[in-house]
């Protein structure tokens, strides 16, 4: 998983046009994917950076970082604008976000139930903005290993998942992740990610 294409917070980066279901749900995006970039994106990003620190040694509040994330995930990763990801709850180390149901989303139309890589996708994306919370401006992830319990069949309707990160080194951080629909408790998640320290913007105080 780099947070965007790099990362798995955009999952299927780097699937071929013919690789099966998952390309199939990201084939509405390709266009705007094209023009969205991952370098124009990049930009996008280190400018919300900039905006909130113009004095290089003026530290960025944790609640001006946690609202850099909201944006950054609801609005500046195009996969995640196409399936209308929101965040609900967001603090440093723990995150609850949600994503509408769609009729593309369907993975069994028999049952019918949601496809299981909506589940891991939203298991990702949750674990990783949780650790992204965490680590300074500037820095970046890459999903090192996601493992995914389906525990029953997802319902038609909105998916939601809760992260919370349960070990932050200095390279590596992990986070436990519950995805449910209300009292539906549909699957655990538990994923690692790698962290690239950056430099581009000044720490916590």
């Amino acid at each position: 998983m780099v947070l965007l294409v790099e990362s798995g917070l955009w999952p299927g980066a780097g699937l071929k046009r013919d690789s099966g279901p998952v390309a199939a749900l990201m084939s509405p995006v390709v266009g705007r994917l094209r023009r969205h970039s991952l370098r124009t994106a990049s930009r996008v990003f280190d400018s919300h950076l900039n905006d909130l620190s113009k004095e290089p040694n003026v530290p960025m509040t944790t609640q001006q970082w946690m609202e850099t994330v909201r944006t950054w995930m609801e609005e500046q990763i195009p996969f995640n604008v196409h399936l209308g990801l929101k965040i609900s709850e967001l603090e440093s180390g723990r995150i609850t976000m949600e994503i509408p149901f769609a009729p593309h989303l369907v993975g069994d139309s028999d049952r019918p139930a949601l496809h299981g890589g909506v589940i891991s996708m939203l298991a990702d994306t949750a674990g990783g903005a949780a650790v992204f919370t965490k680590v300074d401006p500037g820095s970046r992830l890459s999903t090192v290993d996601l493992r995914v319990d389906y525990l029953r069949p997802a319902r038609l309707e909105a998916l939601c998942a809760t992260a919370e990160v349960i070990r932050l080194g200095n390279r590596v951080g992990v986070a436990q992740v519950r995805v449910f629909q209300g009292s539906l408790h549909v699957a655990d998640g538990r994923a690692v990610y790698n962290i690239r320290r950056g430099v581009s913007a000044p720490p916590f105080p």
